[in-house]
């Protein structure tokens, strides 16, 4: 209790800079940090995917990958860390497992460039290789085999707004064809991924859609509302998240991260 205050204290010091001694009672903590920390995301998962950034505003993040035996026992850190982006212009709270309206941060709106934060399920993996092939070499979680007609509808009209289709089968009106993000089995970008399930059940237009885990394109690649890397990485944990673990993202900024880690039982890093 006495390490969640400090973190309180010190997250209160950054956003709001009273100058007040701001362990004094007068100081209440963030509207809604109460109701986030209750909400324990991830006591179900035994697969935990951690993105850290430095600050809300900073792309620049490193991705962890944890696991455990059963929802009671300790995290084990499988890998090493490997450097990510986490979106163009950094973090947003996201619509997730957690609570959504925090009260402090920015809230993730369409086309900002932010990639969520908070805890959302990985409820599929995706990549240019056939489902066969993705699950002999030890793929475990549903897999989408891109094809030259795989998209993601971003459509705020379409009734497939955020979901991953192969337009060959669905009418062209069911659709704004600009209004879909092409997933072409070419496009590098794509070779190895996950989905990140932000903003579903039900959708809400104005919070964005389509975000991923995925391969860094390089020069040109502004990551979006993606968290990117590279092919190495991706592939590695595209092929290492099993759907039989309740595999999680846990994606926050530093101070978000400690200030949540005991209340989520989330890993120390």
């Amino acid at each position: 209790m006495e390490r969640c205050l400090i973190l309180v204290c010190g997250l209160l010091t950054l956003y709001f800079a009273t100058g007040v001694g701001l362990c004094e009672t007068s100081v209440d903590p963030p509207q809604g940090f109460h109701a986030m920390a209750q909400s324990a995301p991830v006591d179900l998962a035994l697969q935990l995917v951690v993105v850290v950034a430095d600050d809300w505003d900073n792309s620049r993040a490193t991705l962890h990958r944890f696991e455990r035996i059963d929802p009671s026992g300790q995290w084990t850190q499988v890998g090493e860390p490997v450097p990510c982006r986490a979106g163009a212009q950094g973090l947003a709270w996201g619509k997730g497992q957690h609570f959504s309206n925090p009260g402090w941060g920015p809230l993730k709106g369409e086309n900002d460039g932010r990639a969520p934060a908070g805890a959302f399920a990985i409820p599929r993996a995706f990549g240019h290789v056939s489902a066969r092939a993705a699950a002999s070499r030890g793929s475990d979680l549903p897999y989408t085999a891109l094809g030259d007609h795989t998209v993601c509808i971003s459509d705020p009209n379409s009734a497939f707004y955020n979901e991953v289709l192969d337009t060959t089968r669905l009418p062209p009106t069911d659709f704004e064809q600009h209004l879909a993000e092409t997933m072409s089995n070419e496009d590098p970008r794509y070779a190895w991924g996950a989905m990140v399930d932000h903003n579903r059940f039900p959708p809400n237009v104005t919070r964005d859609a389509c975000v991923f885990i995925r391969v860094d394109g390089g020069a040109g690649d502004e990551a979006g509302n993606d968290t990117v890397m590279s092919g190495e990485a991706a592939e590695d944990l595209a092929l290492w998240l099993d759907g039989h673990q309740n595999p999680m993202l846990v994606q926050l900024p530093k101070i978000e991260y400690e200030l949540l880690a005991q209340a989520w039982n989330l890993p120390n890093l």
